[in-house]
């Protein structure tokens, strides 16, 4: 049991940690929201995960993330982690300055800075180093990428512009290195279930899929343990002109996965 709950943090942490929002097109006022969101293993939740999302101005943005293990989960593998990214706004994208991610384990706390400057040049700073970290930085994968929450961030100001979803996002979270080819969601696709929100008009639709590069457990990867594809939702309607991340969907061999929305505070 232990192992099985350390492959699902794993599978968690590489396909549900990607949450945020985009800043609008418009300007806006300084302002922060802050966002509940909930993670599922097929109809068992099994995290939670609190945003504090601020814009400084109309073209910066920074999101704050905390995320725990509760129930059974939870007290087989007790689990806490910090996320932290800022960076620019572009007209259809975002650009990450800075990300931070600390996450504490019984094993101990894993530190991550990963610092991105001209040309696509990433510095990363992990304590303890991890081999996958280490391995991904000697093989030169950080270069031109993203984190995870800025990701989000691009694929939200890319609907937001009219540009919709589409285009191909490298990513790296410090110890994970994979790609998402974005698409549309087709035309006639069902819309999410959603129960703790009542929206005037259908929200936006983006598949993902997941192109595994390093830092996956080979033995998960074999077994079909890691989602081959995901499927993102936003809408404009909460916390309006933002496009906010309403939903995840991803199956693995593992179970369904789904991080969704549960509220303000």
């Amino acid at each position: 049991m232990i192992h099985t709950s350390r492959r699902f943090l794993a599978i968690l942490i590489a396909t549900c940690t990607a949450l945020g929002l985009s800043l609008p097109a418009q300007q806006v006022q300084a302002q922060q929201t802050h966002l509940v969101y909930a993670g599922f293993l097929e109809d068992a939740q099994v995290l939670t995960m609190n945003f504090a999302l601020s814009a400084p101005d109309k073209s910066s943005y920074r999101m704050d993330v905390n995320g725990d293990l509760i129930g059974l989960m939870a007290s087989m593998y007790p689990f806490h982690m910090q996320l932290s990214s800022q960076g620019h706004m572009g007209a259809a994208s975002a650009a990450p300055s800075q990300f931070r991610s600390t996450i504490s384990t019984a094993d101990g706390v894993r530190l991550v800075t990963l610092n991105y400057g001209a040309g696509g040049n990433v510095r990363m700073a992990d304590s303890p180093p991890t081999q996958e970290g280490q391995q991904a930085l000697a093989r030169g994968l950080l270069r031109g990428t993203m984190d995870p929450l800025s990701i989000i961030a691009a694929i939200a100001r890319g609907i937001a512009s009219g540009q919709g979803c589409g285009g191909h996002l490298p990513v790296f979270d410090g110890v994970r290195r994979f790609d998402l080819n974005l698409t549309p969601v087709p035309a006639g696709t069902p819309l999410p279930r959603l129960i703790h929100v009542t929206l005037a008009s259908e929200p936006r639709g983006c598949n993902a899929a997941l192109e595994l590069i390093s830092g996956f457990d080979q033995s998960a990867v074999n077994s079909g343990m890691y989602p081959k594809t995901a499927r993102f939702w936003f809408t404009s309607e909460l916390n309006a002109p933002w496009p906010v991340l309403l939903r995840i969907d991803a199956d693995s061999g593992l179970g369904h996965i789904r991080m969704e929305y549960v509220g303000a505070n």
